[in-house]
């Protein structure tokens, strides 16, 4: 059981999606867990169902896109004996730069890069102190090229994903570890809030599946978790591809 040893997990964005599936294959192996999202109505549903595995599981209703609100968990963090961090909640929007408000943008940075790096930045200190924790940060196959269409999001992602690896090489010979996992299209609701793009939803994953993998490779420490064999290609591709000839592709699928 890889997480056999993890007594408190803190997952965002656990109210539906990777981060509910997170927090139900997580509690089956024994872990305690801190759920956080906006949605208490669902926590309260999931919460009371991983309390049947045995486990403890409290609920956390916050807004994280707004600072005093994810501030709130610094306390917690540091108190209550977390030990794996998984920076689950994030979103993105499809469309034109241009024609997509000011506030879904710098939105998506507050979620996918600033309440992260804050949440990490809380939780590290206190894991090197014991020696022992794993951060899980969520990026995204599409941290690997720019995508037009969706440039915040991939940008967003991107950065998730260098930061995550960065961290994990500073983090070596603490007993802390820290991993990027790279999931493609998932049968989440993140398209339903990233808008139409059919063409991106080809070949998803199970959501189940992803998460079974993701958990796979934290056990094995990889940094970089890949999920899914076409996207460990694709990923694969976007080294040797041309950044031009890369957009112009993705801008295709982007297109709305």
């Amino acid at each position: 059981m890889p997480f056999a040893n993890h007594k408190k997990a803190l997952i965002t964005g656990a109210s539906a999606g990777l981060g509910r599936e997170f927090t139900l294959q997580i509690a089956r192996q024994g872990t305690d867990v801190v759920l956080v999202a906006r949605r208490l109505d669902k926590l309260k549903e999931l919460a009371e169902q991983v309390r049947s595995f045995g486990v403890s599981a409290e609920t956390i209703a916050c807004d994280l896109e707004k600072p005093a609100e994810r501030a709130r968990l610094r306390a917690l963090i540091e108190s209550t004996g977390v030990d794996l961090l998984i920076n689950n909640a994030g979103f993105g929007k499809i469309g034109r730069f241009s024609e997509i408000s000011l506030e879904h943008h710098l939105g998506q940075v507050e979620l996918n890069i600033k309440a992260l790096v804050e949440l990490t930045h809380y939780a590290v200190p206190v894991m090197k102190q014991k020696g022992f924790g794993t951060i899980v940060n969520i990026a995204s196959t599409a941290s690997f090229i720019a995508i037009p269409n969706f440039a915040v999001y991939a940008a967003s992602k991107k950065f998730v994903r260098d930061f995550t690896e960065a961290l994990a090489f500073e983090l070596k010979g603490t007993g802390v570890r820290a991993c990027a996992v790279c999931p493609g299209p998932t049968e989440t609701e993140f398209f339903e809030v990233a808008g139409n793009a059919d063409k991106l939803k080809l070949g998803m994953m199970k959501c189940d599946v992803a998460v079974a993998e993701a958990l796979e490779g934290i056990a094995r420490g990889d940094v970089r978790i890949v999920l899914g064999a076409s996207n460990k290609a694709l990923a694969a591709a976007s080294r040797v591809i041309p950044d031009k000839l890369g957009m112009s592709i993705v801008a295709m699928l982007t297109k709305t």
